[in-house]
């Protein structure tokens, strides 16, 4: 479980984030949305220990890690951009972080093996490098990469935000499969809010430096917390019906 307690930020004396707080549960899928520059990424670098507030705590199943370095946190982050090393091949690139972290040769072996096909790359796939990937293909190496690892938090950052529709719609899908299948934490951050609200137990709003709203998605539309919620969901939620049609198949879903 994670919680955040009175959480402020400001880089140049521009406040970013003002008294933030909220909880995760275990195993729950939180999408984190808003407009550009309302501090959706610094919010999960004061989770993952990159960034630290000027105020407030943060908790993890209880434990104060406010000060705690990024190692002791356990907590894995996926970005927009890959970041995987050029000159070693896909299986190397998984290997590698837990060779790092004091695994075995064989049981780092079967760890990225695991992870790796269940991102859906096998075969020759595995003995390729970086270059010779798609877009697709690599965020599914530095998922795989993280997921490997085994720590309860994923964080994930616009992963998918430069990839074909098709793809991040396949690959979105495919990471929910994962989350649940794996039952770990995952906080999600999106400009999409049509995604956030088809892959969701949580929806959270940013603006204006706050959380404007904090609930399961269905409440979240059908009943905003403010006029900006409520403008917001019109103006980026064209499609209400069938958004509610496809998250209601979810929950069905996950009954």
């Amino acid at each position: 479980m994670i919680t955040l307690d009175g959480i402020c930020k400001s880089f140049k004396d521009e406040h970013v984030l003002k008294d933030i707080s909220f909880t995760v549960n275990n195993g729950e899928f939180v999408s984190i949305v808003g407009e550009s520059g309302t501090g959706k990424s610094t919010l999960l670098g004061i989770i993952l220990g990159s960034v630290l507030p000027e105020k407030g705590t943060v908790f993890l199943n209880g434990r104060d890690i406010t000060s705690e370095v990024i190692a002791k946190r356990k907590i894995g982050i996926v970005f927009q951009q890959c970041a995987l090393f050029p000159t070693m091949s896909v299986l190397d690139n998984v290997i590698y972080p837990l060779r790092k972290n004091n695994h075995t040769k064989t049981d780092a072996h079967e760890k990225a093996m695991k992870y790796l096909n269940l991102t859906g790359l096998f075969g020759d796939h595995l003995k390729k490098k970086p270059y010779m990937l798609s877009g697709g293909q690599s965020q599914r190496v530095a998922i795989a990469r993280m997921l490997a690892m085994e720590y309860p938090v994923l964080l994930l950052d616009e992963p998918f935000s430069a990839l074909d529709p098709n793809i991040r719609m396949q690959l979105r899908d495919e990471i929910y499969d994962i989350q649940r299948k794996l039952n770990i934490t995952v906080l999600y951050v999106t400009h999409d809010i049509e995604e956030a609200v088809s892959l969701s137990d949580k929806l959270m709003i940013l603006h204006n430096k706050v959380v404007q709203q904090y609930d399961a998605p269905s409440k979240v539309i059908t009943h905003p917390a403010n006029t900006y919620v409520s403008s917001y969901i019109r103006d980026n939620l064209l499609k209400k019906l069938e958004i509610l049609e496809r998250l209601t198949n979810n929950e069905h879903k996950t009954d």
